[in-house]
């Protein structure tokens, strides 16, 4: 019959169905050769210090108590003495067992508890039940040691198996990011080379169609086409302007600043803005002051660049809404707009240059934006509520005292 078992029970956990599964088909099989009532498999979580069971089997599976503290029951005597625990009781109604009290044991004359480990490293426990007065036999005990090692060597692989996969997951995204990286560079490249070649005869554009203005009559027919190509040369120029600062390789210079100024320095250049389209401005600005590691100059631009953005998603009118804390260590920036959103399908594109929702506008807004706060060794999260709005929160470091950081 020994072989018989663990031939089962290595067949079991070999297969490719998920381990619960192939867990729960062992516990069903020791029920099923074995006198005992009940079968439980508690794995061991390391960082909740507790044995969390996860298979069971046996007409009286329910039995088997859903979790172990370390030093709780015979899985905390198991785990304290590193072997197995061989529980015989004459009152089966009791929770105890000498100076141990086990919840799991009411109902149950017989208790066997066997360690799953690899070593020194704890997998978890195997916990048998009997309702009568239960002696296994030396031959039980070894299919039941041999089985336990079984077990304890399938959790291992399983563990190391989901570790090997996030790490290869962790390794594939990095390469996907870096390969992004180098062509946002070349992109950056590319672009900076164009908008340098591109800016000079611009400038010369608008400056002859400014002296060319000067020469004919106030009421002159053809001032409009003047105007026309004005009013494009400065639109060429605010293009060329978010290429290079996107594209731009400027020494940031990091001191101590205070996130609600910065905050209101911004939004300040945007109160006439908000009025024309009929926005509701409101700010829950923090009444703490919060110190943060910044570029003043640079991140100034991405909360106009954030500001703006909701502004514009906002032609109709609606409500804007900015608030400031202190949160993990870092300060907070939350800006909020009734805008409506955007597409679900699109959301992950909003930071990739040049790609725009909007009829105008280079698409490089949030780009500089993400650029920024990455530069700050900050973060941007994004909360889309598809037909309501949206909320950019931008996380910075928080400064305890007046750090020298070096230009990055």
């Amino acid at each position: 019959m020994i072989y018989k078992i663990l031939s089962k029970v290595i067949e079991f956990t070999d297969s490719d169905i998920p381990l619960y599964q192939r867990l729960g088909k062992v516990a069903r099989l020791i029920v099923g050769q074995l006198p005992v009532d009940a079968c439980g498999i508690y794995l061991w979580e390391k960082n909740e210090r507790r044995f969390n069971r996860v298979a069971a089997g046996g007409r009286r599976r329910k039995n088997c108590v859903e979790s172990y503290g370390e030093e709780e029951g015979l899985a905390g005597r198991a785990k304290k003495t590193g072997r197995a625990v061989d529980c015989a009781r004459k009152e089966a109604e009791k929770t105890r067992w000498g100076s141990i009290e086990d919840r799991g044991l009411k109902g149950f004359r017989s208790a066997y508890v066997y360690p799953l480990r690899d070593g020194d490293d704890w997998r978890g426990i195997l916990y048998l039940k009997a309702e009568k007065n239960l002696k296994l036999s030396e031959e039980n005990k070894k299919i039941l040691h041999v089985i336990s090692k079984q077990l304890a060597s399938t959790v291992k692989n399983e563990q190391n198996y989901l570790r090997l996969k996030n790490a290869y997951k962790k390794l594939n995204d990095l390469q996907i990011r870096l390969m992004n990286a180098e062509k946002l560079m070349a992109i950056g490249e590319l672009s900076a080379a164009l908008a340098h070649e591109i800016r000079n005869p611009l400038v010369s554009i608008g400056g002859l169609a400014s002296r060319l203005r000067k020469k004919l009559e106030p009421l002159s027919p053809h001032l409009h086409y003047l105007d026309h190509i004005t009013n494009s040369v400065t639109r060429l120029e605010r293009i060329i302007n978010d290429i290079l600062n996107y594209a731009g390789k400027r020494e940031a210079k990091f001191n101590v600043g205070e996130l609600n100024s910065l905050v209101n320095e911004s939004l300040w250049l945007f109160e006439e803005a908000c009025r024309s389209h009929k926005i509701k401005v409101v700010k829950n600005l923090s009444k703490a002051v919060i110190p943060v590691v910044v570029d003043p100059q640079q991140i100034k631009i991405a909360f106009d660049n954030l500001i703006a953005n909701a502004i514009q998603s906002m032609e109709h009118g609606g409500r804007l809404t900015l608030t400031t804390a202190k949160r993990g260590g870092c300060g907070v920036v939350e800006i909020t707009d009734t805008g409506g959103g955007i597409e679900p399908n699109i959301i992950n594109e909003i930071f990739t240059p040049f790609f725009t929702t909007k009829k105008e506008g280079t698409g490089l807004g949030l780009t500089i934006t993400h650029k920024i706060i990455t530069r700050h060794k900050g973060l941007i999260e994004v909360k889309n509520d598809y037909g309501r709005g949206m909320t950019f929160a931008v996380k910075l470091p928080f400064a305890d005292k007046h750090p020298e950081r070096d230009g990055a």
